[in-house]
């Protein structure tokens, strides 16, 4: 369903190129902006996700974008607002902390 074989290349390329110090999360997002660049999805644009599988996960390991104009982009600002703000929440309370508010309630 992508508009070709270059939206994998391009998103291996920039994952593999993305720096190892940079967090599994941070890569894919970067591989899935590479992608959305280099033509995406031939049916268009309508969502985009990101789960990471971790020991500790953190809150933005799983986001996701519905029925968005440009979800990819939206997932960036969403990434971005919460990987601030679980900063924000580890220094004011500490990493126990952190574990504690972006714990999966059911």
């Amino acid at each position: 369903m992508l508009v070709g074989p270059g939206v994998i290349e391009i998103m291996a390329q920039t994952f593999s190129a993305s720096e190892f110090k940079r967090e599994l999360s941070g890569r894919l997002l970067l591989a899935l902006e590479a992608g959305q660049a280099g033509g995406g999805d031939k049916r268009g644009k309508q969502s985009a996700a990101l789960l990471v599988w971790s020991p500790e996960p953190r809150m933005y390991h799983n986001l996701r974008v519905d029925d968005h104009p440009d979800p990819v982009i939206e997932l960036r600002r969403i990434y971005d607002r919460v990987v601030a703000h679980s900063k924000e929440v580890e220094r004011d309370y500490g990493p126990e902390g952190l574990r504690l508010f972006g714990r999966v309630k059911y």
